[in-house]
């Protein structure tokens, strides 16, 4: 990952009103799917095909009757290379069940700068000033790598179903040389489980809620400061707050 201050990034704007792909929330949710994450799926790849292209990608959120029935609708305004608005709408399209179309002219002032797409690679707001960007090659194995310090164990089969590649299991510190014979205190576990570093705060917070059974979004992350990451947000973004803190 790298990142750099939004001043050194020449983000596309403009004052006349774009065309939009939209996607209706509720669908996309009730498939278990991550707007933020499909998005950043199609736009790396593509940043890393096309490293001359530029864009700029704002997300607009609305109540919208455009799917025949009231519901919440996020708009994806594309200022620059409008290539990129098709990648966007045959990407959802292909989707089984989320309903998408290519929709309404809206000014991108309208919304917040949310991707941007530059120099072969895909930028995202890590805070109010600092952008990242996946390397293509380190973005494909995110959902098989774990953070080095990190040793992983065996986890149960049924478990590890659940979890996926959100947590890894990691043996306690300690070099065990007053332990009994079998290793370990009786209060000692064997390991326990600590969220990847690769993990994004939106899964670990819905896993923290399935696991203990808590109303859907009423888990948050915070910052020393007490604000709450944004669920796009990586944990190691989070560790590294805390760490500084």
């Amino acid at each position: 990952m790298i990142q750099r201050s939004m001043s050194t990034l020449n983000f596309v704007k403009s004052r006349d009103p774009m065309p939009t792909v939209e996607v209706q929330a509720e669908s996309l949710e009730g498939q278990g799917l991550v707007l933020s994450e499909i998005i950043s799926s199609a736009l790396t790849r593509y940043a890393a095909s096309n490293p001359t292209s530029k864009a700029t990608v704002y997300m607009y959120g609305t109540m919208s009757l455009n799917f025949h029935v009231a519901g919440w609708s996020e708009f994806l305004i594309v200022a620059g290379n409008q290539k990129i608005l098709k990648v966007l709408g045959d990407t959802f399209s292909r989707l089984p069940q989320v309903q998408s179309r290519f929709s309404d002219y809206i000014a991108p002032s309208q919304g917040i700068q949310a991707f941007h797409v530059e120099g072969g690679l895909l930028w995202r707001p890590e805070d109010a000033v600092t952008w990242y960007a996946d390397f293509p090659a380190d973005f494909e194995k995110a959902g098989n790598l774990a953070d080095e310090s990190v040793k992983a164990g065996e986890i149960d089969e049924a478990e590890d179903d659940f979890w996926g590649d959100a947590i890894v299991e990691i043996e306690p510190e300690g070099d065990g040389a007053d332990a009994p014979p079998s290793g370990r205190t009786p209060e000692q576990p064997s390991r326990y489980r600590a969220a990847r570093s690769d993990a994004k705060v939106a899964r670990i917070r819905q896993k923290i809620e399935q696991v203990f059974g808590l109303p859907e979004g009423s888990v948050a992350l915070c910052g020393p400061d007490g604000r709450a990451l944004r669920g796009d947000a990586f944990i190691k973004t989070l560790r590294s707050r805390w760490d500084g803190a």
